[in-house]
């Protein structure tokens, strides 16, 4: 009969104790909040719910045509521009307002693409960081009346698919501005003509890193002692700015036919300053006055081709 050997359990169980139960396996951490955002393109709300930033649009008519506004706010930092679309274009828009949200796509943090369909094709309002504002253009599409543009992700930049079977890339680099070339730094131009018969002329036109107008300091000083001051920084609550291919709008208050607007021009290296739609008692003391236009030309210190009232040929 074979000899049964029994081993103490005790020292088992101690050590059993000793070691306590075994502990749980650690969960997976969590994505980081931004992972989504990168290196992808999301509609406008999820991006926003991932807690990315913020981004509001507006829209409305002004004399030039139809104006759509960004204002972006991203990594506590806020910059706001705006675009004009053409008339005709604002009026084949087959989207209500409140859809605008529903119609942009962020892409990896770095672009941001209003979609405005029309019956055929359409056009997409494109915004940038930039420095410290806003690159914005504007780009039309063409496409049958059973699409639409879709905004997907591929080879490091967005790409634009309208169901033809050939999806065309948006630019990786921020547009540099419409009146100036960009130089990537902001530049302050400034010219004066204390001679003027009529009174002192003084200009400062601040561009910024997109080549584009971004603050507008004039002063038409009188012997008398009165002035006319006129001073606009875009982003500013005071005013709203509009860029076309050549020109640059600057309005303030809201858009009524009588409110104040003046336009900078460019040809060249001349920036000319037309004030003829600003309502002179917002801006000039009693018996003061200001040019019409005058001109500033990149890397001289005196104002040219200055415009009074009663110069001017229309």
């Amino acid at each position: 009969m074979p000899t049964l050997r029994c081993t103490p359990l005790l020292p088992y169980l101690a050590l059993l104790a000793a070691c306590g139960p075994a502990p749980e396996p650690a969960a997976p951490a969590a994505p980081a909040a931004n992972a989504s955002a990168v290196g992808t393109c999301l509609p406008l709300p999820e991006w926003t719910r991932l807690g990315q930033g913020t981004l509001q649009i507006t829209d409305g008519a002004t004399d030039e045509g139809y104006q759509v506004g960004f204002t972006l706010t991203l990594n506590g930092e806020s910059a706001r521009d705006a675009v004009l679309l053409p008339a005709d274009a604002a009026a084949g828009i087959t989207i209500d307002r409140g859809e605008f949200d529903a119609h942009t796509t962020v892409c990896a943090n770095h672009w941001f693409i209003l979609n405005l369909p029309a019956e055929r094709g359409g056009t997409l309002v494109i915004a940038q960081p930039l420095g410290a504002g806003l690159a914005m253009q504007i780009r039309d599409y063409a496409s049958d009346d059973e699409h639409t543009a879709v905004i997907t992700w591929a080879d490091g930049a967005p790409r634009v698919e309208t169901g033809d079977g050939q999806p065309w890339p948006l630019p990786k680099a921020a547009p540099t501005g419409t009146l100036a070339q960009g130089t990537g730094a902001p530049v302050v131009l400034h010219c004066e003509s204390p001679q003027e018969p009529r009174g002192a002329q003084f200009l400062t036109l601040a561009l910024d890193s997109a080549g584009r107008p971004a603050r507008v300091d004039y002063l038409s000083a009188q012997r008398g002692g009165t002035s006319c001051s006129v001073a606009a920084t875009r982003g500013d609550e005071a005013t709203a700015w509009s860029d076309g291919a050549k020109q640059a709008g600057i309005r303030w208050g809201e858009d009524e036919p009588d409110a104040s607007r003046l336009r900078v021009t460019r040809e060249g290296e001349r920036y000319t300053v037309d004030t003829r739609w600003l309502r002179w008692p917002d801006f000039c003391g009693q018996s003061s006055e200001m040019a019409l236009t005058l001109t500033l030309q990149a890397g001289d210190a005196s104002c040219q081709a200055v415009q009074w009232p009663d110069e001017a040929s229309n």
